[in-house]
């Protein structure tokens, strides 16, 4: 069994992470699953997962128990992961 651990929604899209590190992303007009990303690479819990507008572009934050961070662009129907050079 797969537990729902945190769930954010973005317009029409709510985000949810799970307790093995899949991150989900529904339709909530349809209700109907668009997709799964994988947030953990390890499988390990996702904990947070938050929005950012950065210059009128949406960004959906996730972070889980791995510490790892992962950040996707939500500006569109299929987002894209986005890579941060530290």
């Amino acid at each position: 069994k797969i537990l729902l651990i945190m769930f954010q929604i973005v317009g029409s899209f709510a985000w949810s992470g799970s307790g093995d590190g899949s991150l989900l992303v529904h339709d909530i007009t349809s209700g109907e699953c668009l997709y799964g990303l994988g947030a953990s690479e390890n499988g390990a819990a996702i904990r947070c997962i938050d929005m950012a507008v950065i210059k009128d572009k949406e960004y959906i934050v996730c972070t889980g128990d791995d510490g790892n961070v992962m950040i996707y662009s939500a500006s569109s129907r299929t987002p894209s992961q986005i890579s941060i050079n530290t």
